[in-house]
């Protein structure tokens, strides 16, 4: 089986929150960050992880 590269985690990751599962997108977002290479990119992984675990916990009016 292929390692997993950070493009792919990052692209799972994106489709998954674009769906609304931000519990699972967070999770993977986190994956994506242990994978990246550049620090911008898992900082901008690290962001994104922080959001999904936001929103699924207190989600904006009308994704109730």
């Amino acid at each position: 089986m292929a390692k997993q590269t950070f493009k792919d985690a990052a692209e799972i990751a994106e489709e998954i929150e674009r769906a609304g599962d931000y519990r699972n997108a967070a999770r993977l977002w986190g994956v994506a960050a242990t994978l990246a290479n550049k620090m911008e990119n898992q900082q901008w992984c690290e962001n994104r992880a922080d959001f999904c675990r936001r929103v699924a916990t207190r989600p904006f009016k009308g994704e109730e």
